[in-house]
């Protein structure tokens, strides 16, 4: 078998006694790709890169002495070819990214927001389960998308990846910056929703873009870019911030017609995402009517996964 013009291995039919008859003939074969030189590697080299970013590579096969059987026929049918085209893989490479934490950020100065994650990716092998990729290093570039709107672009470099098992990576990455789109109103939305997802309700989005991953495989060295990234992902919110329990409460005096409060509060965050929000304020409201008695001014509040005790400073109306 040759690829531009290198040998990169050769095929042989399963049977000894093939009969070739009018018409269309299925052929099963078997063989090997082989990196004899320089050249046959950068060959199969390429060939794999395009049977994994979605390329057609056309395969010559070439008929060598003794392809056949019959004498008189193998004499003729030497130095014939065969043009065949290689289809590119039928499967995403990356199968899934899986959330295992995040953290947001925002930048109190410009429309960026700081981005660090845990992930567990899923890879097909397109040499199959008995040899798995030994991915060491992954670059994406991807935007994260929410509904048909772009939140913003990521572009990671050289993230480590560590191998579970044969399907089975995890790889992470802090403190990327994740450029906001447009005035900012999607991202915006999808924080508003974020805070009110909960278990019942997660919230969706969409990572979508390139990546690009250096390791090796049984050929040898594996250097592959241009693969394609699309996967849903979902995570459980701050429920609103419905779920806060107060555990005391004092008077630090009177500012005009309130009175000062410190209040001690657990918020709980049953998701996987650490997030800070800034600039907002929370309501004390009288519980069987609802009636507004006061309120919580929060520059910033940073919610961890799990309990979060907190202190915070407001104001109850006279």
């Amino acid at each position: 078998m040759e690829y531009n013009n290198c040998s990169i291995g050769y095929v042989e039919s399963n049977s000894d006694n093939v009969t070739l008859r009018t018409g269309d003939n299925a052929v099963p074969f078997f063989g090997e790709l082989q990196s004899t030189s320089n050249e046959s590697y950068n060959a199969i080299s390429v060939m794999i890169k395009n049977f994994l970013t979605n390329q057609t590579s056309h395969v010559k096969a070439l008929a060598g002495p003794n392809c056949t059987s019959y004498p008189l026929l193998a004499a003729g049918m030497m130095g014939l070819s065969l043009g065949a085209p290689m289809p590119p893989f039928n499967e995403q490479l990356i199968a899934s990214l899986v959330f295992n934490s995040m953290s947001l950020i925002p930048s109190t100065t410009n429309k960026t927001v700081e981005l660090s994650a845990s992930i567990i990716i899923k890879v097909n092998s397109p040499l199959g389960s008995q040899s798995p990729l030994n991915i060491q290093t992954m670059n994406m570039s991807v935007s994260l998308l929410y509904g048909n709107n772009s939140v913003g672009m990521l572009n990671v470099i050289q993230i480590p990846v560590k191998q579970l098992d044969a399907i089975t990576y995890e790889s992470q990455f802090n403190n990327k910056t994740l450029i906001v789109d447009g005035t900012g109103a999607i991202y915006q939305k999808f924080v508003q929703d974020f805070i009110n997802s909960n278990k019942s309700y997660p919230i969706g989005f969409r990572i979508a873009g390139l990546a690009s991953v250096v390791g090796s495989f049984a050929l040898g060295p594996l250097n592959i870019d241009g693969i394609y990234i699309e996967n849903n992902v979902t995570l459980v919110g701050l429920d609103g911030l419905n779920n806060v329990h107060v555990d005391g409460i004092s008077v630090n005096g009177e500012d005009g017609n309130a009175l000062r409060l410190s209040v001690n509060a657990i918020i709980e965050n049953s998701g996987i995402t650490s997030v800070q929000l800034q600039n907002f304020s929370l309501y004390m409201a009288e519980g069987e009517n609802g009636t507004i008695l006061g309120h919580v001014p929060i520059d910033i509040l940073a919610v961890q996964p799990g309990s979060n005790e907190i202190s915070l400073n407001g104001f109850v109306y006279y």
